[in-house]
């Protein structure tokens, strides 16, 4: 590709006179052409036939725009100022050809002059970068799917456990220096066990899933959820006292026991149970004795008889 220091045009010694012109770029080994002020080709290179399917195509005298038809309008501005002495550069230009392929296009248009120092045409250098460009894309992409599994669980698609805890840190450092108030439940599916041992694993990542995706439909935006173990959840409220995220969750596990589950030839219901803890102000802004208050609430909820939550405390 043209470095960004040092440009096709920069990199050829050209010579004075455009017969010299003509031939010296015949023989270069990029993609170049010479046109007159109709934009009229007056000599291409090798490279300029092969890159633009030219090869065994007469088009020295013709209008490049006879050659090339779909040139759209905006390039047509381009070579318009270049006749007016303007010397322009992409580092990266979409061409959308007639048969609706797509390239892409490093070029810089200079222009030359005659011997009395008017404008005698344009010399066009360009570079199809398009396999460069779909590559770097192609690695973007797949930069983004790693970021998105390094932050989400795979099965369920709602935070990991490594991102659930980092915005949970981040939540209460917020909250510490504006003295407010979040509240952070722990949620266990009941007798999860039993699904996967009864029914298979593809049952249980059924039950998973479904309650990830209605947990996150009922949750506000500004709310969190996080798988944090194989079938235990992480909530977040922030703003939240305890009356209101209590709430949210008593109508959540009842649209969840409300789900019907249909397991080879049984239908079943799945409960969960939960632990709720508050951090308010800037005495609790650690993250592990918060966790723990809703664990132990959660432990406390699953020993007296589950399908219940419990406050921390």
């Amino acid at each position: 590709m043209i470095s960004d220091r040092q440009t096709l045009a920069e990199r050829v010694a050209l010579p004075d006179t455009p017969d010299l012109l003509v031939q010296f770029i015949r023989h270069m080994p990029v993609a170049v052409a010479m046109f007159d002020s109709d934009l009229r080709y007056l000599a291409a290179s090798a490279r300029w036939y092969q890159d633009y399917g030219l090869v065994g195509r007469s088009i020295i005298g013709q209008r490049h725009y006879d050659i090339f038809s779909e040139i759209p309008e905006r390039w047509r501005r381009i070579h318009a100022r270049n006749l007016a002495g303007e010397r322009l550069s992409a580092a990266e230009d979409r061409f959308l050809r007639a048969d609706g392929r797509v390239d892409y296009v490093q070029w810089e248009n200079v222009p030359w002059r005659n011997a009395d120092g008017g404008i005698g045409g344009v010399i066009m250098f360009t570079q199809v970068v398009t396999e460069a460009v779909e590559m770097r894309r192609a690695l973007e992409q797949k930069a983004d799917e790693l970021q998105y599994y390094a932050d989400y669980d795979y099965l369920t698609n709602v935070y990991n456990r490594r991102k659930f805890v980092e915005l949970a840190e981040a939540e209460l450092q917020r909250q510490r220096r504006y003295d407010g108030m979040t509240a952070f439940a722990l949620v266990d599916l009941d007798d999860f066990k039993a699904i996967n041992d009864s029914f298979g694993h593809a049952a249980g990542d059924e039950v998973l899933r479904r309650f990830a995706a209605l947990a996150q439909r009922e949750l506000r935006p500004s709310d969190v959820i996080g798988r944090v173990g194989g079938e235990e959840f992480g909530f977040l409220f922030p703003e939240t006292d305890a009356d209101g995220a209590a709430a949210f969750l008593a109508r959540l596990r009842g649209l969840f026991k409300a789900e019907r589950f249909h397991f080879a030839d049984t239908v079943r219901t799945v409960t969960f149970s939960g632990g709720l803890a508050m951090a308010a102000g800037a005495a609790s802004a650690d993250l592990d004795p918060v966790m723990a208050q809703a664990d132990a609430a959660l432990l406390s909820a699953k020993a007296s008889g589950k399908d219940r939550l419990l406050r921390a405390g």
